[in-house]
């Protein structure tokens, strides 16, 4: 694969922000958080792609199938990378490395620290960029764990609210109940 082919991610991903942009200034909250989320699994497809064509294989090939496949998997890999981006984190960064120079041993949060994929990134962005504070860091890292499907279907569809309820008694739920609020926090998250 050439870079021409998996720049494609990233043009994608760019262009569902944008859609997003545009979507969230009409008011079409829901779907503008959908294609956040969209842009975002995009975004990290082309960061594995691109880290992944080295001779150093950090992914596994059943992980690289399922940036194709699984929004899920997507979500876990953009939590790693952004959990690599806490200024604490480099702090531990740079830490680990003296220890391994100096042959000492590395404790738990260390170790941690050197098995996360995104380290060398990571840290560099994290402590050149500072979109994020690490509290907001963290709010995006529970947000995708809890929420990023769930929102990104709610973008889409319009849904049962409770289907343990018969048909007839259930409430519905659209894209149109998502709020500006939310909005603004994705899109926060997304352009950093």
């Amino acid at each position: 694969m050439d870079r021409e082919e998996y720049n494609q991610c990233y043009s994608n991903g760019k262009k569902h922000i944008d859609l997003a942009k545009r979507l969230g200034s009409e008011n079409d909250f829901g779907t503008a958080v959908t294609f956040l989320v969209l842009g975002i699994e995009e975004l990290i497809k082309f960061l594995v792609i691109q880290m992944s064509l080295g001779e150093d294989k950090r992914f596994s090939d059943k992980e690289l199938n399922k940036l194709f496949s699984s929004h899920t998997d997507k979500h876990k890999i953009i939590i790693e990378f952004l959990e690599a981006t806490k200024p604490i984190f480099a702090e531990n960064f740079v830490l680990s490395l003296f220890n391994k120079m100096n042959n000492l041993p590395l404790t738990d949060e260390l170790k941690e620290v050197d098995n996360n994929r995104f380290k060398e990134l990571g840290s560099m962005v994290g402590l050149t960029e500072k979109h994020l504070t690490e509290e907001e860091i963290e709010a995006f890292i529970e947000w995708l764990a809890r929420n990023a499907d769930k929102h990104k279907n709610k973008g889409l569809y319009v849904d049962r609210l409770d289907k343990s309820k018969d048909l007839l008694t259930s409430r519905l739920t659209s894209p149109t109940e998502t709020k500006k609020e939310d909005y603004e926090l994705i899109l926060k998250f997304a352009d950093s």
